[in-house]
């Protein structure tokens, strides 16, 4: 009851059928709030909850982007390259250039920004954590501001 009272809404990225996590979603209806739910593979034991709960009605959340949205909060992004915050690094503002609509891996990035990627890795985490910057499932990077669906 505590976790979901403090919640706008529960997020469930993996619920087994029978698990606790199904007990906090109970709680959460209850106390009126929202249940997102991230859907797996049917034939894996640890989505069968949460493929229930999208059967059931939960909200599916099928790309991080969303949440902020489902959220009902603005996110905090530029919509052009010129409106990046001035308060950018200039490594951090070389490696914003660097990124576009399409995904690039890490080694890439590297390239072409000249950034080492042990350096490359914390500048990234810096704008991902800001929300310039996203890192898909596949590992690779794009930027997260105008221009991509």
């Amino acid at each position: 009851r505590i976790i979901s009272g403090l919640a706008k809404a529960l997020v469930v990225v993996e619920a087994a059928e029978a698990s606790g996590t199904l007990i906090t979603v109970n709680c959460a209806l209850e106390q009126g709030r929202d249940v997102i739910a991230v859907p797996g593979p049917i034939t894996a034991p640890t989505s069968r909850g949460t493929n229930r709960l999208i059967q059931g009605g939960a909200t599916m959340l099928a790309d991080p982007a969303q949440l902020p949205e489902l959220l009902g909060l603005q996110p905090a992004v530029p919509r052009a390259l010129h409106e990046l915050p001035c308060t950018l690094s200039d490594l951090e503002a070389r490696v914003c250039s660097a990124l576009g609509t399409e995904p690039l891996s890490v080694d890439e990035l590297a390239l072409a920004t000249g950034v080492p990627v042990g350096s490359l890795l914390g500048v990234l985490l810096s704008l991902e954590l800001g929300g310039l910057a996203t890192r898909q499932v596949t590992g690779y990077i794009r930027r997260a501001w105008g221009g991509h669906g």
